[in-house]
């Protein structure tokens, strides 16, 4: 009889930061998916990219509401 087998995997770390980092750079994201995503790298020492990774030009379109550039 076969076992119970959880299909659950285990999350690379590496890649758990990187979603957390581009979260901080989409414009589609929620002010508070993207306070989330700082709470988790400061909590995990990524001060740097907690703090600095989202570029100035971002911070100005996210204020003025409006969407990422076109590529094209």
């Amino acid at each position: 009889m076969a076992k119970y087998r959880s299909h659950k995997r285990k999350i690379d770390k590496d890649r758990q930061l990187a979603g957390w980092r581009s979260a901080l750079n989409n414009p589609s994201t929620t002010s508070a998916g993207r306070s989330h995503a700082r709470k988790q790298l400061l909590m995990r020492g990524h001060v740097g990219d907690a703090l600095f990774s989202t570029s100035i030009n971002t911070r100005i379109r996210r204020m003025l509401g409006l969407r990422a550039k076109s590529h094209g």
